[in-house]
């Protein structure tokens, strides 16, 4: 029934065709995007201002709370040890 008719696997032709088509359509997504919705920028950083109470981000808030409960070396400790890095 398949003589003479050659066949084509999955892997590495047609799969190779769908992830090419689909990274040139996510960064043409990309460029459209950034072109239409600007960012928004604050206004510069003033390094003079000296009422600047610095915040930290979210993910590091749990953080800066463990450094005001044990301050010091043990905070440290403490956070090396909850974050995996071995001594």
């Amino acid at each position: 029934m398949t003589e003479g008719k050659e066949t084509v696997t999955f892997y590495p032709s047609h799969l190779f065709k769908e992830m090419v088509a689909i990274m040139f359509v996510f960064v043409l997504l990309s460029f459209v995007l950034a072109l239409v919705f600007h960012p928004k920028l604050g206004d510069p950083a003033d390094p003079t201002d000296s009422s600047f109470v610095p915040k930290p981000e979210w993910y590091f808030l749990a953080v800066f709370q463990l450094l005001r409960y044990f301050p010091g070396v043990t905070g440290g400790l403490i956070m090396k040890q909850k974050s995996g890095i071995k001594f």
